[in-house]
């Protein structure tokens, strides 16, 4: 994790998150492939991982900013990835 300990506490503003590259990678002895999101905000900067484990679970790791029960981070992170879509049909 990038964050200082005492800016970990201060409030997520949603609106300050860039994402700042997208990396994909396939199958190999650990996950079955995946995707790592780099990001930066006002807390600072990180890393999301989403990847498919060996048992076919989808899993994700944030650095320690969210949990089972509060996955409002990785919902934040993923807006933010929505909104910069450019939709070309």
């Amino acid at each position: 994790m990038h964050l200082k300990k005492r800016e970990a506490n201060m409030k997520l503003d949603k609106k300050s998150i860039q994402i700042t590259d997208i990396e994909f990678w396939s199958k190999w002895k650990q996950n079955q492939g995946g995707m790592r999101i780099s990001w930066a905000c006002n807390l600072g900067f990180g890393e999301l991982e989403i990847y498919k484990d060996l048992e076919g679970h989808f899993v994700t790791q944030t650095e320690h900013l969210a949990s089972n029960e509060n996955k409002q981070f990785i919902k934040a992170i993923m807006d933010a990835l929505i909104d910069m879509l450019d939709v070309q049909e």
